[in-house]
């Protein structure tokens, strides 16, 4: 199996698994919506991102390991203020690698798509 193939089933594994409440790190509070906002915020990153296996990591120059955790910001974000849509702020994170990507998501309340208003530079790569 390809590593592109793996690090994208990867991904959507790790989507499963957050869908059915498998982590506490999605949760402002505790609650089904909130589980839902989570899976939500981190499907519209994966329609509009994949990881990059030939992207090398700026410390060791390395792939990025397809190991990382995805989890809701706990404060909402500044980006966010004006919103009247569900706002959030979505984190992929590799902690072993000192990357973690960050996206401000306004998701759509009538599908499963949404716009980016704010990305750091982690994304980037």
């Amino acid at each position: 199996m390809s590593h592109c193939l793996k690090a994208n089933l990867y991904l959507i594994c790790a989507v499963a698994v957050l869908g059915v409440g498998a982590t506490r790190s999605w949760t402002q509070q505790e609650s089904p919506k909130s589980t839902s906002v989570g899976v939500q915020a981190a499907t519209v990153v994966l329609k509009h991102y994949a990881l990059n296996s030939h992207a090398l990591e700026a410390g060791t120059q390395q792939p990025l390991p397809n190991n990382g955790a995805w989890s809701l910001g706990k404060v909402p974000p500044a980006a966010c203020s004006q919103i009247k849509e569900t706002c959030v702020e979505v984190f992929y994170e590799v902690p072993a690698e000192s990357v973690r990507c960050s996206w401000v998501v306004v998701l759509n309340a009538d599908g499963p798509d949404g716009k980016f208003l704010e990305e750091n530079d982690d994304t980037e790569r």
